[in-house]
């Protein structure tokens, strides 16, 4: 604590996740994500089925996705998961 009892937190992200990891974030956008490529894919079959046909490298897109910086083509939001939080009132 500092001197005014507040807690300092720091967020430290991972350099790198996993493959498993990283192939379980593949998987899960593109089967329960919210986007609209038709048709769906149904398994991680069609998942990886998905991608070839549209030329991509699976293997490569694994290690891709494995930073953190990095963004799922097609299936994750293009805008990424970042927030801006102000507080205050109207008055």
């Amino acid at each position: 604590m500092n001197g005014v009892g507040f807690m300092e937190m720091i967020l430290r992200v991972k350099e790198k996740i996993s493959s498993k990891e990283a192939i379980k974030k593949i998987t899960s956008h593109a089967l329960y994500g919210a986007h609209h490529e038709e048709p769906r894919p149904k398994d991680n079959n069609d998942v990886e089925l998905f991608f070839r046909k549209k030329g991509i490298d699976t293997i490569a897109l694994i290690e891709d996705i494995r930073h953190p910086e990095s963004r799922l083509p097609y299936f994750e939001n293009l805008a990424g998961a970042i927030w801006n939080i102000v507080g205050g009132t109207d008055r």
